[in-house]
């Protein structure tokens, strides 16, 4: 068998376990941040535009009001959009394409599903992707086990694949990008082509932009010669960005996000509902970022080395590469990835409102799993090693399969919410994962919570039921 075909079996083992594993638990994610993305398919196929007027989106808080739901924003010409931007949902389309062709009716529940099939889709891609980013640096076999790793062992598993959260749709992008500059250290000319996948990874999660910062050094002290191409690729994605800010808010540099702001002020009701009047805004006290980096690392609700203890062997790796003789592109994964929780901790709520781990790092994720790959050598050769990474593997599965299957969002997260009571981050006894282990039964309930929606018939959009609306509790 050659090398080629060898990778094309073992990338479809990986897609088809991995897809199984997404798929499992037979539910999929209701949430407000990825509301509007698993809509903006149907808008494609009906209106070819990207806003959301004709869909019969609101917003039910606790209190039985309807009020605007923060995931869709005013834009000009009376139009709404996406919040969060549009590109989880242009990426999703071909999803909702094929499913338009077997019926043109979308219920509640189908969108929803459809979603969910969508993002497993895009995950299990990034896996397939980082793997032939690693087979350089590990050989197959290394590579194969940690692309499982990444996949299985992390929240992609949990969360990522479950929905179309802006994280979801940029993961692929981001493993791209890993590729060609695994690749691009034989090949020069494959480098450039990181510019476009990372510019495309900041459209769709525009703070992955100290990611894209991080190798653009890295592109500019080791590939000076392609620097060039590298940021005139990058600027493809940037222009069609700037394109949809201008179209849409009127500047080319105004995304929807830095409007959320502005919008909770105006709402005040949603505010209170939320109980959190200073998330998304900013501390740069020493006092908080330093609380924030040691709770995104390590708080027993929120911790990415708590959820997925095995990425210490990442960290490990990342930091051993500062040594002379270190690879120069795991350096720059590792400023990456301390940009990454420097920016989160300058955050109010840096622990991602109401989630299940660590949602806010999972960008970084995969450049700490290709920061295992220096030390699969030693780990192989080692019993002890060996021992131990097994032990973090299979606690890091545990963890994620119980994500997995029984994380719902209001559960622990509002009880009390955990916004206005962020103490209970720290809490170890009553922490988030204690919490789905000893309700482990609770699976996806969601009744009294998300009430479906009208069913949507396209093309052309027409709403049968109008009294109901789709439900988010923020």
């Amino acid at each position: 068998m050659s090398s080629l075909q060898k990778d094309i079996v073992l990338g479809l083992l990986l897609i088809v376990l991995c897809m199984t594993a997404y798929m499992s638990n037979q539910a999929a994610m209701p949430g407000g941040d990825t509301v509007a993305s698993r809509y903006i398919p149907l808008s494609l196929l009906c209106e070819h535009d990207l806003d959301l007027n004709e869909m019969p989106l609101r917003l039910r808080l606790r209190n039985g009001r309807i009020s605007q739901p923060y995931f869709l924003l005013p834009a000009r010409h009376g139009r709404q959009v996406a919040t969060f931007g549009p590109s989880p949902g242009i990426m999703a389309f071909p999803v909702f394409f094929v499913a338009s062709l077997l019926s043109n009716r979308f219920s509640y529940q189908r969108v929803l599903h459809l979603a969910k099939l969508a993002a497993s889709l895009m995950v299990a891609i990034s896996v397939l992707l980082l793997y032939l980013a690693m087979t350089s640096m590990t050989g197959r076999t290394g590579a194969f086990i940690l692309a499982l790793v990444y996949g299985l062992a992390t929240s992609s598993w949990s969360m990522m694949s479950q929905a179309l959260w802006q994280h979801t749709a940029a993961l692929p992008w981001l493993a791209a990008a890993l590729l060609v500059l695994t690749r691009g250290r034989n090949r020069d000319a494959l480098v450039p082509w990181a510019g476009l996948f990372l510019g495309l990874a900041v459209i769709c999660r525009p703070p992955d932009i100290v990611i894209a910062i991080a190798f653009t050094v890295y592109v500019w002290l080791h590939h000076r010669k392609y620097f060039v191409a590298f940021l005139g690729l990058a600027a493809i994605p940037a222009a069609l960005q700037a394109a949809y800010n201008w179209f849409y808010f009127g500047n080319p540099l105004l995304f929807g996000q830095l409007l959320l702001n502005r919008f909770l002020h105006e709402h005040t009701g949603l505010l209170s509902a939320w109980a959190c009047p200073k998330c998304a805004t900013w501390d740069t006290s020493p006092h908080h970022v330093l609380t924030a980096i040691a709770g995104l690392l390590f708080s027993p609700s929120r911790g990415i080395f708590v959820y997925s203890p095995v990425l210490m062997l990442g960290l490990w790796g990342l930091v051993a590469s500062l040594r002379r003789q270190g690879d120069p592109l795991l350096r720059w994964s590792l400023a990456g990835f301390a940009a990454l929780v420097l920016l989160y901790a300058f955050r109010h709520d840096w622990w991602g409102g109401w989630s299940f781990g660590y949602r806010f790092l999972m960008d970084g994720v995969p450049l700490l799993v290709i920061g295992i790959t220096p030390l699969w050598g030693r780990l192989k050769a080692s019993r002890l090693l060996k021992g131990l990474s097994l032990i973090l593997v299979l606690f890091s599965l545990m963890v994620q399969f119980v994500g997995a299957f029984s994380y719902n969002l209001v559960g622990w997260n509002a009880s009390p919410d955990v916004n206005a009571h962020p103490a209970r981050l720290w809490s170890m006894e009553h922490s988030q994962l204690v919490y789905y282990m000893r309700h482990f039964k609770i699976r996806r309930d969601y009744h009294g919570f998300d009430t479906p929606p009208a069913t949507i018939t396209v093309c052309p959009v027409r709403i049968a039921e109008p009294g109901k609306h789709e439900s988010h509790d923020p």
